[in-house]
């Protein structure tokens, strides 16, 4: 499993777009959570997936690095039972 924190805008379908994009890699999402909207229109999101590869994570973090909607992903780290 991994989490993930991203920093993305604070707008319609973004929650959307970044659960696309987990799903096109074939990693599942086990649990989401949105915070409350920061300054200057961006909020955390914090993701933790079902055991995946890590090759899909990365497939997933290298698009997330290209999409406008997301400023930053802010930390990725594997956890272990």
């Amino acid at each position: 499993r991994f989490f993930v924190r991203l920093m993305v805008k604070d707008e319609a379908g973004v929650l959307s777009k970044i659960s696309g994009v987990f799903a096109k890699n074939g990693v599942s999402i086990q649990q989401v959570k949105q915070e409350s909207a920061g300054e200057n229109g961006k909020v955390p999101i914090t993701v933790i997936v079902h055991e995946t590869l890590e090759s899909a994570m990365k497939k997933v973090i290298s698009k997330m690095d290209s999409m406008e909607e997301v400023f930053s992903v802010e930390s990725v780290y594997r956890v272990e039972e």
